[in-house]
């Protein structure tokens, strides 16, 4: 009988020997690795001694020590915990370099093939040369179209390709030498348009108050519990008083956790991060810096109580610390940042609406759920309960679309959106654009058109790109919005009016180009066929009649509305090759810093108080990055620039050029003077004016000169205009709709109550002036901003301006009646 060889007896015989050979445990050719946002990947480094980097390829075993080298590098890297993000990008960057060389028949590991690829006539400045040449949408390139890369990613490829060989045992310096540097080009950050940055702040403060006061009773009802997997948030408030809510949940239709990104406690920190960027204007690195604790402090100032807090982070790439103060004074009266350690300092004084506020609620919810008292101010939370860092841009796609949003510039799409929609209903074909690699060659255009197999899909991509399409023509809400669409006739301008009613019986309307209106009727017949807006012979006797909705969702006679504020999410829309930027608002600290210094740029001293004391960097980094303002608004100024010059040679009269202008586009006030209103201050009583009193009589009153030059200080120059109490006469006066200015308006029209209670023998003179501004301010002012107005001054008291000072000088004058 056939005995074992491992027997002891066939052992002894022949005892096993330990094998010689060099072997590679598969935990190190096949790592795992766990990414920031959760994904999980394995890296395969066989791959890399194969010819193309394909599985069927053929092994280049002149190569396999050198992959086999870098496998142990990657697995220390992993040991040492470096970021598993990192070492990816690594991997990926390597093999695409393995895989050009090995298309062109060069050994990778020599002098001839890193230069064939990082050289001055190489791969990288191929595909820098195509990037250079971009065309504005990824849907306008066709199928097979290389995009190519830009040189600041060309830059982080050589160092890497680099390092990769060097840990391979083969690079030699003199490879490089001769080879030219890489110049990125500088492009400015564009600015947000005054729209959009309205719109993100409001909805971003109501989101996130809305979410960190729930997460505050929950932690203080409940000490030991992890923050909860879904609430409902408040994104923003319609015009009669009812709320726009969202759920914020990190739960799947089956109960299942999904991604830690979504819970609510780490949306409230995102948001948090991008209004802190606002009120600051801080870097992201200086913003994720900031450590507790937070001081809010009190003192008395002025015959009155202020409260302000700074926050101190640091710019590791100049070694200096910043600092953002958020105040409800003004900002010359905080104490001055001193000096830390050596290291420059300097502070951003910042006064910025609701600043203050959001610190302290920010500052709340921060050490709730993390009491270290040198915590990070801004972090996340995993499932565990354990803090975590907070990601630069993590949860940006999906926080734009639950605020709902939306850029500008997509406008732009509208048409393209109707030719999708016109192409999947006559001709039953949906188009589909990625960008995969190839590795040699980076990404290529991949553009096909297919056909739907079935009604379902179709509905759905009809359904999307039509709500796209109408979402680029108009701001008006669409959800429940029912038919029949009335279209008016066409206008002067070749324009209609599409009017309509909601499902609640409000009714609406909207403008948009005559040529759209077959598409509106095309759409009409396809939902009708889904929800008739009318009974027919064709409806089922146990089918009740829905809504006749404009963008059904859902089966026929079952259709309903989708749940938050947009249907179309950015996930869904990226295979018709639009990306999150062209359609919905990027979210990033850069564009907050830029919007920032196109707002307070002051051409007078090029720029340098913003850079200084505002993002606190150079003047160089400023008009490299962010000097240049918005490229949009800067073309519309232009182009209005140019008009009013040709009428300008003309007439020879400014005014009247721009008048002439201003009526055959039918605007009420040109975009540069737009912009330059945004930039100047209002007076005292929260008017903005020229500064040249145009009143019936004119009177030298020196007391109150005297005395508003005191006030004012005079670096500002001579004080032109110094009648305050006057400007509800004067013709010079406008009023801004701005909360802060409204809150001055309002302050004046209290002092000069006060000081008609003080100076019986004036009071009817001086209740009647009061009285006038707030009438003023409510026809005029809409009414959100008088209502924050309202109560910034019950909150805060008088404008710092308006105190006793004022009312004495007032004793010393003469005042006209109104």
């Amino acid at each position: 009988m056939r005995k074992s060889p491992l027997a002891a007896i066939n052992l002894k015989a022949k005892p096993l020997l330990r094998s010689t050979q060099n072997v590679t445990g598969i935990d190190v050719m096949r790592p795992k690795l766990k990414h920031y946002d959760g994904r999980e990947s394995t890296l395969d480094f066989s791959l890399l001694y194969k010819k193309g980097c394909q599985a069927d390829g053929k092994v280049m075993t002149q190569r396999q020590d050198a992959i086999v080298k870098l496998a142990y590098h990657f697995d220390k890297q992993i040991s040492d915990k470096k970021s598993h993000d990192n070492i990816e990008q690594e991997y990926v960057k390597f093999k695409y370099y393995l895989a050009f060389c090995d298309q062109n028949n060069i050994d990778p590991m020599t002098k001839e093939g890193y230069r064939s690829f990082v050289g001055d006539n190489g791969e990288l400045r191929r595909l820098i040369g195509i990037a250079k040449k971009t065309l504005p949408y990824l849907f306008l390139y066709e199928d097979g179209k290389e995009l190519g890369i830009k040189e600041a990613s060309a830059i982080g490829f050589v160092g890497r390709i680099r390092l990769m060989l060097i840990v391979c045992g083969v690079y030699q310096s003199i490879w490089h030498s001769g080879i030219g540097q890489f110049r990125p080009e500088i492009n400015p950050t564009p600015p947000y348009s005054q729209t959009e940055l309205n719109l993100a702040l409001r909805r971003l403060q109501y989101y996130f108050f809305s979410l960190s006061s729930q997460l505050v009773a929950h932690k203080k009802a409940n000490p030991d519990a992890l923050p909860p997997d879904e609430l409902k948030a408040v994104v923003d408030e319609k015009g009669n008083g009812n709320v726009i809510e969202v759920k914020v949940s990190n739960l799947r239709k089956n109960g299942s956790k999904a991604a830690k990104v979504g819970t609510p406690f780490n949306r409230a920190m995102q948001a948090a991060y991008y209004l802190f960027a606002y009120y600051t204007s801080f870097n992201s690195a200086s913003i994720l810096d900031v450590q507790h604790p937070i001081n809010i402090l009190s003192e008395k100032r002025e015959g009155r109580t202020i409260t302000y807090a700074t926050i101190q982070g640091h710019k590791g790439r100049s070694n200096k610390d910043v600092e953002g103060l958020f105040s409800d004074y003004q900002p010359d009266s905080i104490p001055e940042a001193k000096h830390n350690d050596g290291i420059g300092y300097v502070a951003a004084e910042v006064d910025k609406k609701d600043g203050l506020e959001f610190i302290r609620a920010l500052n709340e919810l921060s050490m709730l759920y993390n009491n270290h008292k040198n915590g990070k101010l801004l972090y996340q939370i995993d499932e565990s309960g354990e803090q975590i860092p907070l990601g630069k841009r993590l949860g940006e796609a999906q926080l734009t679309y639950e605020l709902g949003l939306l850029a500008d510039s997509r406008s732009a799409l509208k048409d393209y959106l109707v030719d999708l929609f016109l192409r999947a209903l006559n001709e039953n074909q949906y188009v589909d654009i990625v960008t995969p690699n190839n590795f040699a060659l980076g990404k290529t255009v991949s553009k096909k058109y297919w056909f739907f197999r079935n009604l379902k899909n179709k509905k759905v991509y009809l359904i999307n790109i039509a709500y796209m399409a109408i979402r680029c023509m108009t701001d008006i809400e669409l959800k429940n919005l029912v038919m029949p669409l009335i279209y008016s006739e066409i206008d002067y301008d070749g324009n209609i009016t599409v009017s309509f009613n909601y499902s609640n019986g409000q009714h609406g309307a909207f403008d948009v180009a005559s040529k759209y209106q077959r598409f509106f009727e095309l759409l009409e017949d396809y939902s009708n066929y889904y929800n008739p807006s009318k009974p027919s012979k064709y409806l089922p006797k146990n089918a009740s009649l829905k809504p006749a909705y404009l963008l059904p969702l859902g089966q026929q006679y079952q259709t309903y509305q989708w749940e938050g504020v947009e249907l179309v999410n950015s996930t869904w829309f990226r295979s018709i090759g639009v990306k999150m930027g062209d359609y919905y608002l990027s979210l990033s600290s850069r564009r907050f810093r830029s919007t920032t210094s196109n707002n307070e740029y002051n051409p007078l001293d090029s720029g340098y108080s913003v850079a200084k004391h505002i993002l606190q960097n150079t003047l160089n980094t400023l008009h490299n990055h962010y000097a240049d303002g918005h490229p949009g608004q800067n073309k519309l100024i232009t182009s209005q620039a140019i008009q009013v010059i040709e009428e300008w040679a003309k007439l020879r009269e400014i005014e009247h050029a721009k008048s002439i202008v201003k009526e055959r586009l039918n605007i009420p006030v040109l975009a540069y003077d737009e912009w330059k209103s945004i930039r100047m201050a209002t007076n005292p009583n929260g008017i903005l004016c020229s500064g040249k009193p145009d009143l019936a009589i004119q009177k030298d009153y020196r007391a109150s000169k005297s005395h508003a030059k005191k006030l004012l200080n005079t670096d500002y120059g001579d004080v032109s205009c110094y009648q305050f109490d006057l400007c509800v006469t004067c013709k010079s006066a406008k009023l801004v709709n701005d909360v802060h200015a409204a809150y001055k308006l309002l302050s004046f029209a209290d002092l000069l109550e006060d000081a008609a209670d003080r100076m019986p023998e004036r009071t009817r003179q001086l209740t009647e002036k009061a009285n006038y501004l707030r009438l003023l301010a409510e026809e005029n002012l809409s009414a959100d901003v008088l209502e924050e107005a309202e109560d910034k001054l019950f909150n805060e008291g008088r404008y710092f301006l308006h105190n006793d000072d004022i009312i004495n000088t007032m004793g010393e004058v003469e005042y006209d009646q109104i």
